[in-house]
């Protein structure tokens, strides 16, 4: 129940000889209550559930960001992770590309909804508006239909996107 275990080398063999070769091994249980100081509590702590939250004082600190940088590194990220900071990273990972594929398709519809406003939109219009994914082209293309004429004219417009995604 300690946090922390102080161990020396002995002689098995003799046990009241000194064997004193200056090694000391650290042994650190994050379950433990008894002894340690405040310090190894937070490390403890922190080592435990290595969160911002459980961070408390500079050491920690700087082991947070250390931790977290290790965490981003794809070649080590899956690796050295507990099992609910992968299901947090996936998430965070999911959330942005469901994010990008969010905004695509708003933009996809905004563009096909404008140009509603001229009549119905030709099937092979509405496929290779569909078909574009950069959604730096598609966030043009919504002005280039809001600005349009017709679909004849935005159709003009998107054979220059078109050239450029290629």
């Amino acid at each position: 129940g300690y946090m922390k275990y102080c161990v020396h080398n002995h002689c098995e063999e003799v046990p009241e000889v000194d064997y004193e070769d200056g090694l000391t091994f650290l042994y650190f249980n994050t379950g433990g209550t008894r002894g340690g100081n405040e310090a190894i509590h937070a490390l403890l702590t922190y080592l435990q559930d290595s969160r911002k939250e459980n961070v408390v004082d500079e050491a920690t600190d700087r082991l947070h960001k250390l931790v977290t940088k290790v965490k981003e590194k794809p070649e080590v990220k899956l690796e050295y992770m507990k099992f609910e900071d992968i299901i947090y990273w996936e998430k965070k990972d999911s959330y942005k590309e469901g994010e990008a594929t969010g905004r695509e398709n708003a933009y996809k519809e905004m563009i096909i909804s404008l140009l509603q406003a001229h009549g119905e939109v030709p099937s092979d219009l509405r496929d290779k508006i569909n078909a574009i994914e950069d959604t730096g082209i598609l966030e043009e293309l919504v002005k280039k239909a809001a600005s349009a004429a017709g679909t004849e004219e935005f159709e003009a417009a998107l054979q220059q996107y078109s050239s450029q995604e290629e």
